[in-house]
Formats: structure tokens, C-alpha cells, sequence
């Protein structure tokens, strides 16, 4: 997973204005951390079933923390390169801002063109600084975190089953 994501890393462009591209890296994502948490999910149907010790617990954990783990690493590369590129890209900008700005205090030669171009470079400076730096949409990042819900919800669903098995039998 991690020669993938290299792979992926070093070939990534950057297109701050345009972050549809980066969409499919945080699903695959999604989509490697889907086993561990199917694991996690079958493992706790298991400790219904068994009673569960404080061990089994512990593995539970890790392993929905692996699963987490698997989620992030893939892409912390690619968060990486996004964010030194909406760094240098601000660090660019307010630079000609501030540039615009002393002309237009000035009230020199180049005012107008400065007062002229301000509007739009305040305008861009919004767009950029609201790049998320990260390669998921917030569809992906729900989706996330209802399959983290999956194993709480299979062991509350055996433990229900269990409930209403034992009532039917007794």
C-alpha cells in the first residue's frame, strides 16, 4: 500500500483550483480500511457470542486503530503536497497583495492598476485558503466513519439477537 501511495505521490500534480483528481485516492483509501473494519465487525459478533475478555477487546481496538492507520497513510503523502503547495501559493499571493496595497497607499503611478487587481486577488486568496488539504470529500470521510459505526453496531445487533433468543427459549 505504501509502494502505491509512492507511486501516486510522485506523479501527483497539484491543481489547487481543481481537487476533483485527488477524490479517487481517498476512496481507495476507504476501500483498504474496509477489511479491517470487516474484521473488526466479525470479531465482535464473536465477543457477543463468547462473552468477550478485556484481550479481545484490546485486539478490537487495535485493530480498528490499524483501520484507521490505513485510511490516513495512504494519503498523508498527498495531504503533503497539497499543502505546501496552497502554501507557497498564499505566501505568492499576499505577497502581491501587499505589493498592491503599498501602491495603492502610495497613491503612486500604479494605483489604479493595483486598486483594480486587489478585488480579485482578495477574491483568490478566499478560493485558495479554502482548498481542503486533504484528498477526501465529505462523502468519503461519512462513509468512514459509518464503517467505524459497523463493528459497534454488528456487537449491539448479536447482543440484541442473543437477547431475544434467550427470551424465546426461556
Amino acid at each position: 500500500m505504501r509502494a502505491v501511495a509512492a507511486q501516486v505521490e510522485r506523479r501527483l500534480v497539484v491543481d489547487l483550483l481543481d481537487p476533483d483528481p485527488l477524490a479517487p485516492l481517498g476512496r481507495a483509501a476507504l476501500r483498504a480500511s474496509l477489511l479491517w473494519i470487516g474484521g473488526v465487525a466479525v470479531g465482535s459478533v464473536s465477543i457477543v457470542l463468547t462473552g468477550g475478555t478485556p484481550a479481545e477487546f484490546a485486539v478490537l481496538g487495535f485493530v480498528l486503530a490499524v483501520a484507521t492507520g490505513i485510511f490516513l497513510i495512504p494519503v498523508r503523502g498527498v495531504h503533503r503536497r497539497v499543502l505546501q503547495a496552497k502554501r507557497h501559493e498564499l505566501r505568492r499571493l499576499r505577497a502581491e497583495i501587499a505589493r498592491d496595497r503599498r501602491a495603492v497607499r502610495a497613491l503612486g503611478p500604479d494605483a489604479g492598476e493595483a486598486a483594480q487587481r486587489l478585488p480579485g486577488l482578495l477574491a483568490y486568496e478566499t478560493r485558495i485558503e479554502s482548498v481542503r488539504e486533504w484528498p477526501f470529500d465529505t462523502p468519503t470521510l461519512w462513509r468512514f466513519l459509518l464503517y467505524l459505526s459497523i463493528p459497534v453496531a454488528s456487537w449491539l445487533g448479536g447482543a440484541l439477537v442473543e437477547r431475544l433468543v434467550d427470551q424465546l427459549l426461556d
